[in-house]
């Protein structure tokens, strides 16, 4: 069974002889006369060729007997977010890393609260906080180091899964028309100033959205899903993770998104998981080691306070209103 010699590429033929009797071209050539041996005559006399070989050496391997180490593909490998995270980096117009090494010193992420001292439950001008502002307050340090590596972590994995070129018409539904008229960056910090979610829920949307990649991989993530898929997760987190929770149509309205679609948006993400939702201290504690900076590198640098200006206009860009409504 298997090819006849004549259909193989007398080249191919020569190769598998060599390997089967561990000869080089040296020590085919020294079994003809001088002159005679030669890759055109291996071409065009292939027969002959070897006819004396056989005598020399012995009997042509047959191709099915052949050897050759076969070819190594690199598969299209999915890149899950966890293995993304990282403490922020400055990037122009951005320092990032330096906001989140200075936020570190009032909080460290997902620290237990009653480890930490009460924080200041008046205004400067001695107004008493409300528990929204308290909670605001509390979380401010967290999300200036969490935020900007979540927003990053997404934008790598965009980038990776845009080359490997699947799609799953299940997740149809979480798909915008058009990128949304927002940064993802400035959508996520909208999310979680407006939502009330603690730095918790939102890490554990990150580990929501990555089982369910890891349960459909036709399934990628790109610029027209993400902003869908981002918030239902944080919604469904939320519900899990925090004690208390905005309800669904003053979350909705947050997200870009209606109060129905929202709620067909978040039944369809539950079946698809599988009602997956238990977070285990373990895996927890995997995602969030990777915020945190390598010790060696953790020096900060002094920034200045960011113009009112700037601050202004992040506020502004912030206060966009996403609009998300698209294919249902």
């Amino acid at each position: 069974l298997g090819p006849e010699l004549s259909s193989i590429l007398p080249r191919h033929r020569m190769t598998a002889f060599q390997k089967k009797f561990r000869v080089n071209d040296n020590d085919v050539a020294f079994a003809f006369p001088d002159g005679i041996y030669n890759l055109a005559v291996v071409e065009n006399d292939p027969e002959s060729i070897f006819d004396v070989l056989r005598q020399r050496f012995g009997n042509e391997p047959r191709p099915t007997s052949y050897l050759f180490p076969p070819v190594a593909y690199e598969p299209d490998r999915r890149v899950y977010l966890m293995e993304d995270l990282g403490f922020p980096t400055n990037r122009p117009g951005r320092p990032s890393r330096d906001i989140a090494l200075q936020a570190r010193l009032k909080r460290q992420p997902f620290l237990n609260t009653p480890t930490e001292r009460d924080i200041n439950k008046t205004s400067r001008s001695g107004r008493v906080l409300t528990e929204i502002e308290v909670l605001q307050e509390k979380h401010d340090p967290e999300f200036k180091q969490i935020i900007p590596a979540v927003a990053d972590a997404l934008t790598n994995v965009i980038a990776q899964h845009s080359q490997i070129g699947t799609r799953d018409d299940r997740f149809a539904m979480y798909e915008t028309n058009n990128v949304p008229n927002i940064q993802l960056e400035d959508y996520i910090h909208r999310v979680g100033e407006y939502t009330y979610i603690s730095p918790s829920s939102m890490l554990a949307a990150i580990i929501f959205l990555d089982r369910l990649c890891e349960r459909y991989p036709l399934l990628t993530i790109t610029n027209q899903n993400i902003f869908k898929l981002f918030f239902v997760s944080v919604r469904i987190a939320s519900k899990v993770v925090d004690l208390r929770s905005l309800n669904n149509r003053n979350f909705a309205s947050v997200g870009g998104v209606g109060n129905r679609h929202l709620n067909e948006l978040e039944d369809a993400f539950l079946k698809y998981i599988k009602f997956d939702l238990f977070l285990s201290p373990a895996e927890f504690n995997e995602y969030s080691r990777r915020l945190h900076p390598p010790i060696a590198h953790s020096a900060i640098r002094q920034i200045h306070e960011s113009p009112e200006g700037d601050a202004e206009e992040d506020e502004a860009r912030r206060n966009v209103m996403p609009n998300l409504e698209g294919p249902r």
